[in-house]
């Protein structure tokens, strides 16, 4: 099948954003994958396409990248992507798209992000889904849930040795380690998305950001997907804490180690977003049935 097209929208400074759009459900759902983004080179991973068709069998399915990564305009020399740029980027390609009010998927380091939008934007947001999410990373007097500041040193310095190698995936998706095949195809995946140095001063950047203050003004249906735990990061304490601030959330914990949802138990986390988002596991369900045969 062959993947949707990309096209580019244009920021209000004349910046270009390369985005997709897959499927024509009701729901319009905006899928925000962090860091790691590079929209032509996803379809290239099995995984990841069979995870987005899955997503677009009831939505519209709206992808992109933002300014500094993957094949949207860069970002000037020495400057980093903020809180308010990815969000201006979303808005544009929203308004590229003729997306009103859409639910939004955003993981990890993007969830800043939708903590943003969510509570400054909200006639567009109709709901939001979180995966592994934290409002603070670092540990604070008034926030004992953060992790000490020597894991953000870590975690920067592994991206700057490692990004872009089969070693990194070997961390971040040690479900798929033995598989030589996958190493490559991922490690090409980071290159194209950002290099290292680039991404270790986005994840520097975005570790610092506390967001906490914006959690109880968040008051969209919201769908908390994390692992119990993950390398460098207690993903389970961090969303117990998002659960605790942001009114009526539900949260789901997801078995499995890879940081990414797509390549471990995707078939659990594909039924809870449709569950979420519909009222029914109706395709997780017609899937596993298909599988079964």
């Amino acid at each position: 099948m062959e993947p949707p097209q990309t096209r580019y929208a244009q920021t209000a400074g004349g910046q270009q954003i390369a985005y997709q759009t897959l499927g024509s459900g009701p729901i319009d759902l905006v899928f925000i994958g962090g860091q790691l983004t590079q929209i032509d080179l996803i379809w290239d991973l099995p995984e990841m396409e069979r995870f987005l068709r899955r997503l677009a069998n009831f939505s519209r399915v709206i992808l992109f990248d933002r300014r500094g990564a993957g094949i949207s305009d860069p970002l000037p020399p020495g400057a980093m992507a903020t809180v308010a740029c990815w969000t201006e980027d979303l808005m544009c390609v929203l308004d590229a798209v003729g997306a009103q009010r859409v639910a939004l998927f955003a993981e990890r380091d993007a969830c800043a992000v939708a903590f943003d939008i969510a509570a400054l934007h909200a006639p567009r947001i109709a709901s939001l889904i979180l995966g592994n999410p934290s409002a603070r990373f670092t540990r604070a007097p008034d926030y004992p849930e953060g992790e000490p500041e020597a894991s953000v040193e870590t975690l920067c310095g592994m991206l700057r040795e490692h990004w872009g190698t089969e070693k990194l995936v070997r961390v971040t998706v040690p479900n798929r380690a033995e598989d030589a095949a996958f190493r490559r195809h991922a490690a090409r995946f980071q290159r194209a998305s950002a290099t290292p140095q680039r991404a270790a001063a986005h994840y520097r950047e975005f570790l610092n950001i506390d967001s906490r203050a914006l959690l109880p003004a968040i008051q969209c249906p919201t769908l908390l997907l994390h692992r119990e735990r993950l390398p460098f990061f207690d993903s389970g304490r961090h969303a117990r804490y998002v659960e605790r601030n942001i009114v009526g959330s539900r949260r789901v914990e997801i078995a499995g180690e890879s940081l990414f949802f797509t390549f471990d138990q995707a078939d659990e986390a594909l039924g809870a977003i449709e569950e979420f988002l519909t009222g029914a596991r109706e395709h997780a369900d017609a899937d596993r049935r298909l599988l079964t045969v």
